[in-house]
């Protein structure tokens, strides 16, 4: 298995049981306040037994954000392939959305949720967020989008206002998610949310072929 899967009881791994249950209790609680013995219990182990797959919570939190990045950069370099492919704007939506839908599993929805509460205090949670999380994925889609305007597919638009807006929108969608899955009350249903900004991308842009 390559990533924790959104059900810990689907996951056999205790190295990947621990990942999951971490991602989620640093995200609800914050990283300073749960200990490897919270971890765990949680997971049913011995906190001894902690210390035969991570080093330290030091260790378990760098982990974690390299998954998450791990996650990111395969998305696009499997993105990339596909989009290769495509022949006109809406195939190009097809892809992100496809990959989107892929990708995002509680893990990442969680270790999205993490970055953003943690990236005051942690350089590695602050670089994670804006390198790879947000930098690389509106430098990824403002290159699709004006592949499609210099392949004649669509009129001229604002490829990196729209990619921005992109990004943000799966942003707060991720936390979004998150939050309903901690219990905190659903902002709105994400699956819609996602469903609209696909729309609203298709006919945002004047479309030539």
């Amino acid at each position: 298995m390559d990533y924790p899967l959104v059900n810990i009881d689907n996951v056999d791994s205790t190295r990947d049981r621990i990942l999951l249950t971490a991602v989620r209790m640093f995200s609800e609680r914050g990283y300073a306040d749960v200990s490897i013995r919270d971890i765990a219990e949680r997971v049913e182990i011995k906190p001894s037994s902690f210390y035969n797959h991570f080093s330290s919570k030091d260790e378990l939190f760098d982990t974690i954000i390299d998954t998450i990045s791990k996650v990111y950069l395969d998305f696009y370099n499997r993105t990339d392939e596909k989009i290769a492919k495509a022949t006109c704007f809406a195939q190009v939506l097809d892809c992100l959305f496809s990959e989107l839908f892929e990708v995002y599993h509680m893990f990442i929805y969680y270790g999205v949720n993490l970055l953003i509460t943690e990236q005051s205090r942690n350089e590695t949670a602050r670089d994670a967020f804006n390198n790879v999380y947000m930098k690389v994925g509106i430098d990824y889609s403002t290159n699709a989008f004006t592949m499609c305007i210099e392949k004649g597919w669509v009129k001229p638009f604002d490829a990196r206002g729209m990619s921005t807006l992109f990004m943000n929108s799966v942003f707060v969608g991720s936390i979004a998610r998150a939050q309903e899955d901690l219990g905190y009350g659903a902002m709105y249903n994400t699956n819609e949310m996602f469903k609209s900004l696909y729309s609203f991308l298709l006919n945002a842009v004047e479309v030539i072929a």
